[in-house]
C-alpha cells in the first residue's frame, strides 16, 4: 500500500536535457524538475524553487500545505522532516516550481524508514 504513494517516474535533468525516468532509476545526485501537481519519488535538498508549496500530509499528518524554501538553514531546533530546504518522497506539490538534489532513495528515504517499521 505504501508504494501506491511513490510515483512510477520522476523528471529529472540528465546531461543538461529535462527527461523523464523510471523513480526506481533515480540516483543520489540526480536533480529532480518539480512543478505543481507533482508526486515527489526521492528525498532531496531544494536549490531553486518559486514559491513552492507541498502537501507533507503523508509524513506529519499536517493538513495544510507547506512552504518550501531553498536557502540554508540555520535553526537547528528543528526535525528533519520539519526542515523548509528539505523534500520527501511520499509528499506532493501543490504549487509552484522547484528543483531538488536527491539525497535519499528507496528504503533510504523517510517515506522508507516508515515502511521498514511497519513490516
Amino acid at each position: 500500500a505504501l508504494q501506491t504513494l511513490i510515483p512510477m517516474y520522476a523528471h529529472v535533468l540528465r546531461d543538461g536535457e529535462e527527461v523523464r525516468i523510471l523513480a526506481a532509476d533515480l540516483v543520489p545526485g540526480d536533480v529532480m524538475l518539480l512543478a505543481e501537481g507533482d508526486h515527489i519519488s526521492a528525498d532531496g535538498r531544494l536549490v531553486q524553487e518559486e514559491e513552492l508549496r507541498i502537501d507533507q500530509s503523508t509524513l506529519s499528518g499536517e493538513a495544510h500545505p507547506v512552504t518550501k524554501i531553498c536557502e540554508a538553514v540555520t535553526n537547528t531546533n528543528l526535525a528533519h522532516t520539519e526542515l523548509p530546504n528539505l523534500i520527501f518522497a511520499g509528499t506532493n506539490v501543490v504549487s509552484g516550481t522547484g528543483k531538488a538534489v536527491v539525497h535519499a532513495t528507496g528504503m533510504t528515504t523517510e517515506f522508507g524508514k516508515i515502511a521498514h517499521l511497519t513490516q
